[in-house]
């Protein structure tokens, strides 16, 4: 240890707030240097203690050392200057600093009397940072993906003993520094292995907080919630902030999904936050709003509410029907029948699969129900599908309609229909759009908002044909709504300015090609030149703002 500390430079922090004493007094970094301007290379200065140390004199003091700054440190600020001039001058002192610098030029020149084992330790060193890169690689793999680390037991090359080890026993094959590694283990060279379910956990906490203090781009942190209400959601939301040092003031983007403790307009989350920084723009989650549109659309055509009742009774049919497994068993060999719910869409899709992948055998299967089942609810609903959708054309195209498209469901639900004995002809009904259109515009009312401020700078299509007019309303517009008791984020005329320069200056393939530029591949461009101060806050700003939370879930 000694010689790894005698080879790095002591590690100084200069420009430091450095606490007061009771009369006033504290540290200075004028300190560093004596009367003769040459620096105190070996002074240093523990914020944990705020106290000056020798360096050379802490790591080769004797047991008759007699200076404090060789021992507990030294925080008399009041006598610090003549103790420093006492100490540098002492033979105790030029006695280490020469062994100090001795030892370092002896590590430099590999010249020490230990010098085979410096080279052992050294070789040891690497192997175990060798060791460490690959298994921080293998914990960074696994909490990307999401994949569970731990198994049934901690134990090399058995069976059910997790992913973590899984993947390195898969590295070792081929690696020699694992598979040097794991034959230490096994032969029992080495005790500490660094493959334990407690060092998993501590890499996976400093990478955590390695990624919230520097990255603060990406997914951070599960919370625990108590209450839910849209007060108690928002404490729990402000008490986060405080702990990863984050200023609420500077949040520029919000979004949330629609129940009524995250948007509603007195009380919600969004709401709360809007109150106290209206720059917080608030956006509600594209993937929730679509979701609730087909939702409105299919309660309120009678079609699609028949369509998605006959998929829930042919659900409840077969799970009503427990005692007649064996029946349904000779027809389905994979009985995968899904429920709906009324609020994930996905599980409309889900449900429709699980029917259309097994037509014929539903079908046969619900003829033997209407057969032998005692259940006189169960007979009626088997048979009146037998005679109604499982005999109708229509029914299939639904069905196909949700996997394929109308088109390709066409020609599929023709081939399904042939196996279940179905003229593949239905009449033609003209579909009206008006409740579709009327839920699309109620439910993203609050994305128009947004469009009417960030609008003309989504593209470089948009950004490039705005003429100065248009342009300068734009940025002015923007500029109030970044505004806040005074404070705003950016100047309207500046990024005015800056946004004609750049019009001129963007290359005919960003605004003319077959894939106009985006709002990021435009704020790249602009990163590339130190002239667009304006424009790139306003872009990160834009960029800030989420487009769905679903993610999440």
């Amino acid at each position: 240890m000694k010689d790894l500390l005698a080879s790095k430079w002591p590690d100084r922090e200069t420009n430091l707030i450095y606490p007061e004493d009771k009369l006033g007094r504290h540290f200075s970094d004028s300190y560093y240097k004596n009367n003769d301007s040459i620096d105190r290379i070996w002074l240093v200065y523990s914020k944990e203690l705020d106290k000056v140390f020798c360096f050379c004199c802490k790591l080769f003091k004797t047991a008759i050392c007699k200076s404090h700054l060789g021992k507990d440190g030294l925080n008399d600020w009041g006598h610090l200057s003549e103790r420093l001039k006492k100490h540098e001058n002492s033979s105790e002192h030029m006695i280490n600093l020469r062994t100090w610098a001795e030892l370092r030029l002896r590590l430099n020149m590999n010249q020490t009397i230990d010098k085979e084992l410096q080279e052992l330790i050294k070789k040891d060193t690497d192997h175990w940072k060798e060791v460490l890169v690959r298994i921080i690689a293998t914990v960074k793999c696994l909490a990307q993906y999401n994949l569970p680390f731990r198994g049934k037991n901690e134990k090399l090359y058995e069976n059910s003993n997790g992913n973590f080890l899984g993947i390195l026993q898969m590295i070792a094959e081929f690696d020699p520094v694992m598979k040097q590694h794991f034959r230490r283990i096994e032969n029992k060279e080495i005790h500490y292995h660094y493959l334990s379910h407690k060092i998993q956990n501590e890499l996976i906490e400093m990478l955590a907080t390695e990624l919230t203090n520097k990255s603060r781009r990406v997914f951070l942190e599960f919370l625990v919630v108590e209450d839910t209400t849209g007060l108690g959601l928002f404490k729990v939301l402000q008490e986060v902030l405080k702990t990863l040092d984050l200023d609420i003031k500077y949040v520029r983007g919000q979004g949330c999904d629609n129940g009524s403790n995250m948007k509603g307009k007195h009380s919600g989350v969004s709401t709360r936050l809007l109150e106290i920084n209206p720059r917080a723009f608030y956006v509600p989650c594209g993937c929730h709003c679509l979701n609730l549109v087909l939702c409105d659309m299919a309660n309120s055509c009678h079609k699609a509410k028949t369509f998605f009742g006959t998929c829930q009774t042919i659900y409840n049919v077969f799970s009503n029907s427990t005692k007649w497994w064996t029946v349904l068993l000779k027809y389905i060999d994979d009985l995968t029948l899904k429920s709906l719910s009324a609020t994930r869409w996905e599980s409309h899709v889900e449900s429709v699969k699980a029917i259309i992948t097994q037509i014929p055998q539903i079908k046969e299967a619900l003829i033997q129900l209407s057969e032998v089942c005692e259940d006189g609810k169960v007979c009626r609903d088997a048979k009146s599908l037998i005679d109604g959708e499982f005999s109708s054309f229509e029914f299939i195209i639904s069905l196909v309609i949700w996997e394929t498209g109308f088109e390709k469901a066409i020609i599929e639900a023709k081939k399904i229909a042939e196996t279940i004995d179905v003229e593949p002809e239905f009449p033609v009904k003209r579909v009206s759009f008006d409740m579709a259109l009327s839920q699309l515009n109620t439910r993203f009312e609050q994305m128009k908002k947004f469009v009417s401020i960030f609008g003309f700078m989504f593209d470089a299509s948009k950004l490039y044909y705005l003429d100065d007019d248009l342009l300068k309303i734009s940025c002015l517009n923007l500029e109030t709504a970044l505004t806040y008791d005074k404070d705003s984020d950016i100047d309207g005329h500046d990024l005015f300015m800056e946004l004609q320069s750049l019009q001129k200056m963007l290359p005919k393939v960003a605004y003319e090609g077959d894939r106009p530029w985006t709002s990021l591949d435009i704020m790249e461009f602009t990163k590339k030149m130190d002239i667009f101060p304006n424009v790139i806050i306003a872009y990160k700003i834009l960029l800030t703002v989420p487009v769905t939370v679903a993610s999440a879930e």
